[in-house]
């Protein structure tokens, strides 16, 4: 995921749910490079890192890494990097905690 802080809610402090009709503007990462925007002026549209940069230049942004379970049973992850940076942190979820290491 990505979230741009275009948003008068990216400044509030607190957790915001994605259905709680909040203002960021945010998109899920397809894979490829690119993200698929679920909202704002691109929903709907996939748009490169060279494009959300141009698009939002002079907002943060900010991406989630991690790893999703289906809540009944344990998931596990290794992220070694992040765009490049190293990171080695492993993650895990399951159906009541989650962790990073």
């Amino acid at each position: 995921m990505v979230w741009i802080t275009d948003g008068s809610e990216a400044f509030s402090p607190g957790m915001h749910a994605l259905s709680d009709g909040f203002d960021f503007t945010y998109g899920s990462d397809n894979g490829d490079g690119s993200f698929h925007m679920m909202s704002g002026s691109h929903a709907g549209e996939d748009l490169t890192v060279s494009q959300i940069q141009a698009d939002y230049a002079g907002y943060e942004a900010y991406g989630w890494v991690g790893v999703t379970g289906d809540g009944t049973t344990s998931v596990s992850g290794h992220i070694g990097s992040i765009g490049g940076n190293p990171v080695f942190a492993d993650a895990t979820v399951d159906s009541t905690t989650a962790e990073v290491h």
